[in-house]
């Protein structure tokens, strides 16, 4: 009979010993990987907070707006702010969608005073706080700085701050430390929503969105624009002649379905054109030497982008062409001037024009293909620029080259330095990446270059650079030979170089929603200016087709000369030599405000050599303008339209339009 065989004392004691060692290294372990599960817990959180605030980013610009336009302080306008964000946040993130503080289990939505007051709370998984601050440039700005607040009492918060343009946003994590990235959140810019949003509904020409100012009214339009043009998808607007001038010292806004101005246009502010419908297009010039010149901010789009002008700005340029954007003109020229110029395309862009930028990051983004096809084309870049450029399928560039910025090149399929016989310089960095080829069929000089590529084509040219880096699986040259100098040094996949001249951070997305003209409720046309109703301004209605109406409104005769006249038309009006105040050749008009429900003509024909309105604001449903000199509109002043005269504009806006 045999007897089982148990394990000894010492077997039992190895067996203990290896468990007691095995604790010792898991154990540390698992706890580090549920802090590290927790902090990660805080990332979400954050994320989720910043898509929240991107959405509602818009509306809470225009809120802090309107509060100081109505005389609140900044810091009222930003404590109204952070208690209608907790509010709103509370009753969104609720019950199974709670953003949790891992390390407390807290849920809540604490509102907090000013940031400079650092109160942490105990029950919270998100504070908001405000500061009457700069909003900070950059994220090292954030992590760096001591004024916001971080350490072990926010543990597990996220953390969201409130300015006067936009949020702060951050989590921290166990020990109280800023979880890198933070976030900073800009509210879109008072007269435009350049990131392309395109704002809530446009069911009439007083909602938000692009092109909206400061708020949500009419009143607003016409403080935000001196020219506004709310076109639908048949309207037409033509602009100039060739040969006229149009001045605008202010903003404008433009939408339509076809957009065409073809004169020097100086626009002394921001200037927004949106095409409207499918088909759209926008073209300025005629092939002549015409400049388009913006100082604000710049936000062009349509389904065809067209220049046929001269092209020059001084502050951030959007252009989207939903199918094409082209540089018309051998003759002419692009200048870009201190500020982001983003130019994109869901098909081709094509350049045939001089580029020359300064102080600037150039961006072009093409799905299709990018086309730098003008052998006597030039792109010139200071140091104090970049340019990135990329396609979906290809990007040929025959032009020449010099720069002392960084660029990037990539295609989707084939990258092409023609053989055009022009120069190349580019001391910056030099990054070139194409899924197939990249072929430089041109003696070249670069800086520090990386080529990233199936396969490289030099031909028989000549590559001079500072380095080169290459991950290429072959490399081709013809019988004539060429040369790479120095010498290449092949890089592994796992060593990709960074490119300095990185991509935008965002893309622009295609605006959807459009301003709408009003009509009028009724036909009570008035016989002349009322200026007892409404004691900050006078007030006139007519019909576009009664010239005698429209000369007696524009002659204003017998009203004060600094009241502003407000004057809604009812229909399409021709504004010639007839109903000049003076009966002459030059019209000069001052304190307008001018509400058009059709289109607004000055024909070529009318015997008008110059237009001028002076602080002014005109809105219309289409314009033509064929006049022999100059088109001038002068903003309204600020000091002269003030929220009273504002709010008796909505008033009268209110009662006789729909």
């Amino acid at each position: 009979m045999c007897r089982k065989r148990g394990f000894t004392l010492i077997e039992i004691m190895i067996v203990i010993a290896v468990i007691g060692i095995l604790s010792m290294v898991l154990v540390p372990k698992v706890g580090a990987i549920k802090l590290q599960s927790k902090n990660k817990s805080v990332s979400t959180n954050a994320l989720l907070v910043r898509t929240y605030l991107e959405n509602r980013a818009g509306k809470d610009g225009i809120s802090y707006h309107k509060s100081i336009s109505e005389n609140k302080t900044s810091a009222e306008a930003l404590v109204s702010l952070v208690n209608n964000v907790a509010s709103e946040m509370s009753s969104k993130f609720y019950g199974s969608n709670a953003l949790i503080n891992p390390f407390t289990d807290a849920n809540s939505v604490y509102p907090q005073g000013n940031v400079s007051s650092g109160t942490s709370s105990t029950n919270s998984s998100v504070i908001i706080y405000y500061c009457e601050d700069t909003l900070p440039s950059s994220n090292n700005d954030i992590i760096n700085g001591s004024s916001l607040p971080k350490g072990t009492g926010f543990a597990g918060n996220v953390v969201a701050v409130i300015y006067s343009t936009g949020y702060v946003l951050y989590g921290l994590n166990n020990s109280g430390e800023i979880i890198n990235p933070p976030y900073i959140i800009k509210f879109p810019p008072a007269s435009t929503s350049s990131s392309g949003s395109g704002g809530s509904s446009g069911d009439d020409g007083g909602d938000s969105g692009n092109g909206g100012g400061s708020g949500n009214t009419i009143g607003d339009f016409f403080e935000a624009n001196c020219l506004n043009v709310f076109g639908d998808s048949s309207s037409e607007i033509n602009l100039g002649n060739g040969s006229t001038n149009m001045n605008i010292t202010g903003s404008a806004y433009l939408q339509g379905k076809k957009i065409t101005f073809q004169q020097n246009t100086n626009v002394n502010g921001d200037f927004n054109i949106l095409g409207v419908g499918s088909g759209s297009s926008v073209v300025t010039g005629n092939g002549g030497n015409n400049t388009v010149k913006v100082t604000g901010q710049t936000n062009f789009q349509a389904y065809n982008m067209t220049f046929k002008s001269n092209l020059q700005t001084s502050s951030n340029i959007s252009i989207l062409g939903i199918n094409s954007v082209t540089f018309d003109n051998v003759g002419i020229n692009a200048q870009f001037n201190s500020g982001s110029v983003q130019i994109q395309s869901n098909k081709d862009i094509n350049f045939y024009s001089g580029v020359n930028v300064a102080n600037s990051k150039f961006y072009v983004v093409a799905g299709g293909n990018n086309y730098f096809n003008n052998t006597g084309g030039n792109l010139t870049l200071d140091n104090g620029s970049s340019a990135y450029i990329q396609s979906g399928q290809n990007t040929q560039f025959y032009y020449a080259v010099n720069s002392e910025a960084p660029i990037t090149m990539i295609a989707g399929n084939n990258l092409d330095f023609g053989n055009n016989g022009q120069s190349v310089n580019i001391n910056g960095k030099t990054y070139l990446k194409a899924e197939n080829t990249v072929s430089i069929l041109r003696s070249v000089t670069l800086g520090d270059t990386y080529i990233d590529a199936d396969t490289f084509n030099y031909g028989h040219s000549n590559i001079n650079t500072s380095s080169l880096k290459t991950h290429v699986n072959s490399f081709s040259h013809d019988q004539y030979g060429g040369s790479l100098n120095p010498g290449y040094t092949q890089v592994s996949e796992k060593e990709p170089t960074v490119p300095e001249a990185v991509a935008p951070s965002t893309s622009i997305s295609e605006i959807t929603t459009t301003r709408l003209i009003k009509t009028l409720k009724n036909t009570n046309y008035t016989s002349g200016y009322d200026t007892t109703t409404y004691p900050g301004i006078a007030f006139y209605m007519v019909k576009g087709s009664d010239t005698n109406a429209l000369k007696q409104a524009l002659q204003a005769s017998n009203i004060n000369s600094s009241m502003y006249k407000f004057l809604i038309i009812d229909g399409d009006c021709a504004i010639n030599k007839n109903a000049n105040i003076n009966n002459g050749e030059d019209m000069i008009l001052s304190n307008f405000i001018i509400y058009c429900a059709g289109k607004m003509s000055f024909p070529s024909n009318s015997n008008l050599a110059n237009v001028t309105f002076n602080n002014s604001s005109i809105i219309a449903k289409s314009m033509d303008t064929k006049l022999q000199s100059t088109f001038t509109i002068t903003q309204p002043s600020s000091t002269q339209y003030t929220a009273s005269i504002k709010n008796e504009i909505n008033d009268i806006c209110e009662q006789y339009l729909n």
